[in-house]
């Protein structure tokens, strides 16, 4: 197995998650890069951050997924996104998209096609939070990403809300 391969592996293969290669870093990673002009062009759609109003429809969707009624996960999604660490990050997440202080998320807008790619930022952690990381769903958390492993249910959300978007055409 080449150098390059092992380093990769060893660096993916890491049991604390603040220590794991993040997808930035696999996807720069010399031996993935090895022979091409750049790195792999990532495929997850573009995604803005749950808001509210929630959509039924998705909701709804959700339920394929063997989760509870849409009242439940409704319930549990509205008090995810209403949280004080969720309205954080996601304040983060616009003043690094919209540094001038452009377009503010207020409610979700309608389902639309997802046409764009785009690639995946590193987070980014501080030493404060880093500190105070106590077991997984804080890491989770602490990492400040409304969008990629926030929680699983606001993932969950993204993926139904694809999904329908993808059954419209």
């Amino acid at each position: 197995m080449p150098i390059e391969c092992k380093d990769l592996l060893s660096r993916i293969l890491v049991a604390d998650p603040l220590h794991r290669a993040t997808l930035s870093e696999v996807i720069n990673h010399p031996w993935i890069v090895k022979g091409y002009d750049s790195p792999p062009i990532n495929l997850i759609p573009s995604r803005d951050p749950v808001a509210l109003p929630l959509n039924d429809e998705v909701l709804n969707k959700m339920t394929g997924f063997n989760f509870p009624a849409p009242e439940a996960i409704k319930k549990d999604l509205i008090q995810i996104i209403e949280s004080e660490v969720y309205q954080r990050a996601v304040t983060r997440l616009q003043s690094e998209r919209y540094p001038t202080g452009e377009p503010q998320l207020a409610k979700e807008a309608p389902i639309k096609r997802i046409v764009s790619l785009y690639k995946k930022h590193k987070p980014s952690i501080s030493n404060t939070k880093l500190n105070s990381l106590t077991n997984f769903s804080t890491e989770l958390s602490a990492r400040d990403d409304p969008l990629y492993a926030f929680d699983p249910l606001i993932s969950m959300y993204c993926l139904a809300r694809e999904k329908c978007n993808k059954e419209r055409g």
